[in-house]
C-alpha cells in the first residue's frame, strides 16, 4: 500500500491563529498557488503505471490510499472535482 498527499492549493479560507496561512511572513504570490491540473494528472497516471508495473510479492497490497490536504483547503482549487475524478478513474487509487 502506498500512502500519497496531495496540496491542490495552499489558498484557505479560514483564518485560524495558530495556522502559518494565517502569518504574512511570506508574500502573496509566494504563498498562495494552484498544483496546475496537468501536473496532477500526470503524477496520477504516473502513479498508477507505476504500482502495475511494481514487481513484488503477490501479497503486497497495491492500492495508492490518496488525500488531498495540506495548508490549504483543497476544494477551494477550481478544478478540484476534475482532479477527483481523474483520481477515481485509476484502477489502483483508494479515496
Amino acid at each position: 500500500m502506498i500512502n500519497i498527499s496531495i496540496e491542490p492549493t495552499s489558498f484557505c479560507n479560514a483564518e485560524c491563529y495558530y495556522c502559518i496561512n494565517s502569518i504574512d511572513q511570506l508574500s502573496h504570490s509566494q504563498r498562495k498557488k494552484y498544483l496546475p491540473l496537468e501536473v496532477h494528472n500526470k503524477l496520477i497516471r504516473e502513479l498508477d503505471i507505476f504500482i502495475n508495473d511494481f514487481h513484488c510479492a503477490p501479497t503486497f497490497d497495491k492500492s495508492i490510499y490518496l488525500r488531498y490536504c495540506g495548508l490549504g483547503e483543497p476544494t477551494l482549487h477550481f478544478d478540484f472535482i476534475k482532479m477527483f475524478k481523474e483520481a477515481a478513474m485509476c484502477s489502483n487509487v483508494k479515496m
